[in-house]
């Protein structure tokens, strides 16, 4: 039986020296673990700075710098991924116009905080590159955007 292809977008969001990290689900395909975000099909440039400020919590009124990162494939028993990658790097600081916008966005962006789900989760959190190597542990459908792309 041919596997199921599917699309996606994979994105690697930095802001500064981290990474944003999404807890998946509980249920379903790689479920309950780290990863990076994640939006089906394959998103135009557009689309993906949406995605991001969709994932960051609001719309943003600073820019990142966005990065092709090119395409992989990743195999699972019964489907396959064919993934494109896109990196968007946001200055550590600078989030808002004034400062007291940019004191409320980074409090938003804060090193830990929920997204609006149905039952409990996905949490996100901005690891360090030692964390994303000690601490999550990163399924290896992503590993072809995280390993080695981080502070390039």
């Amino acid at each position: 039986k041919e596997r199921k292809k599917e699309k996606k977008t994979i994105l690697l969001i930095q802001k500064g020296e981290k990474t944003l990290l999404i807890r998946r689900p509980d249920s379903g395909l790689l479920g309950g673990l780290w990863a990076l975000p994640m939006a089906e099909g394959h998103l135009s440039p557009a689309q993906v700075i949406l995605k991001c400020e969709e994932f960051m919590g609001k719309n943003l009124s600073i820019k990142g710098e966005l990065r092709p990162l090119g395409k992989a494939v990743h195999i699972f028993t019964h489907l396959e991924w064919h993934m494109e990658g896109w990196q968007i790097v946001y200055p550590e600081e600078g989030f808002g116009e004034k400062k007291e916008e940019a004191v409320e966005e980074r409090k938003e962006m804060g090193e830990t905080f929920e997204m609006a789900d149905a039952k409990k989760g996905p949490i996100r959190v901005w690891a360090n590159r030692e964390e994303l190597e000690k601490k999550y542990s990163i399924p290896r459908a992503y590993h072809a955007y995280l390993l080695g792309k981080m502070g390039k």
